[in-house]
């Protein structure tokens, strides 16, 4: 485990949180344009996830059915456990929140990550699963990659298929999953590749105590390209922004940066361990999944204790994010850990089974 990784983890779930939340301060701050930094967050789980899937197979023949079922574990259950109680909340008349449909088609869209369009947005009944649906893409490219037989040539193999999937959006394709699929954000898992090989030479050719000043470097640049779009974010800036170019080579490199930055920060010794947030960043893919019900369940409760604007956002903002960050450790410990330990034995076990005409 890269510590740091984990806690960049726990700061990407966050960020992602106070994007959320920016409804409930439209309305009381002259601006909340600072808000919308909070999607960079999904850039750097992109990034993350490409350097991950990078440095777990980059030294080892791992199997592309061994790879594609521990992504699978890592990534369904919780999510259809997810999708399956805001399923049951729609039913029992709760609207959770982002659903005001549901029908069987988007039910089972969204348990096997298919996009689809709901109320205008591309979006599954969990909202936030939008990104599951790019990651299980990734996945998928991944794998196929991984029967190529040698090693060295299934990394640059996945980003050209990223590539790839790219070439309708030049030649205007009007096809749904063409464009889906030829969302820039994707050049974000190939950044993340590039990321473990950039970290890779340099482990080669620095010494440890030289790697800080690259260290410190990278997180100088993060911080250029996360702040360079700004200028966008007024009125419906953020949301065509959100479809350009401009969002990988911006917040993609500041994510890129960033990763850069945080393992950079631990092969010199300098691992941040405070304030819980490694633990955080463990939990964070339950508090990704959760955080929207949090913050929907609180600004109800917020609303009954005070009709002042700012009190209501401040209890909202504050207790849905003592509440996720809560819940989702509870989640993690309790339910998302032991399932995918245990589903990962059994496929072990499964894998050494040996077959009746052997055994």
């Amino acid at each position: 485990m890269i510590y740091n990784l984990q806690i960049l983890r726990a700061f990407a779930a966050i960020l992602v949180f106070f994007y959320h939340s920016e409804i409930y301060w439209k309305d009381i701050l002259p601006s909340t344009w600072f808000f919308y930094l909070g999607l960079a967050g999904v850039d750097i789980f992109f990034v993350l996830s490409g350097f991950i899937m990078a440095a777990t197979t980059a030294s080892r023949d791992i199997t592309a059915s061994s790879f594609l079922s521990h992504r699978i574990f890592r990534v369904v259950p919780l999510y259809w456990i997810i999708t399956l109680f805001f399923t049951f909340l729609f039913l029992s008349g709760l609207n959770p929140v982002g659903v005001t449909e549901l029908t069987p088609e988007y039910f089972l869209k969204s348990l096997f990550f298919i996009p689809f369009l709901r109320s205008g947005a591309a979006e599954p009944i969990v909202t936030v699963g939008w990104t599951l649906n790019y990651e299980i893409f990734f996945y998928l490219i991944f794998s196929i990659c991984l029967l190529i037989p040698r090693i060295q040539l299934r990394h640059p193999a996945v980003a050209i298929l990223i590539l790839i999937t790219l070439l309708p959006r030049f030649f205007g394709s009007q096809n749904f999953y063409a464009t889906y699929y030829g969302n820039p954000i994707i050049l974000e898992f190939c950044f993340g590749i590039a990321c473990y090989h950039c970290l890779a030479w340099m482990e080669k050719t620095c010494e440890p105590n030289r790697i800080l000043p690259f260290a410190a470097a990278f997180l100088v640049l993060s911080l250029v390209f996360l702040l360079a779009p700004t200028f966008t974010f007024s009125g419906t800036g953020a949301l065509a922004y959100f479809s350009a170019f401009v969002r990988p080579f911006t917040w993609g490199l500041a994510s890129f940066f960033i990763v850069l930055s945080a393992v950079s920060l631990e092969r010199a010794g300098h691992i941040w361990r405070r304030f819980g947030f490694i633990e955080i960043g463990n939990a964070s893919y339950s508090i990704y999944l959760i955080h929207g019900l949090m913050l929907h369940g609180a600004s109800k409760v917020a609303k009954i204790l005070s009709s002042d604007p700012l009190t209501f956002a401040l209890v909202t903002t504050i207790g849905a994010l003592v509440l996720s960050i809560a819940a989702g450790l509870i989640m993690f410990r309790y339910v998302e850990a032991p399932l995918n330990k245990s589903l990962r034995g059994s496929f072990t076990r499964f894998l050494a089974k040996p077959s009746p005409s052997t055994g």
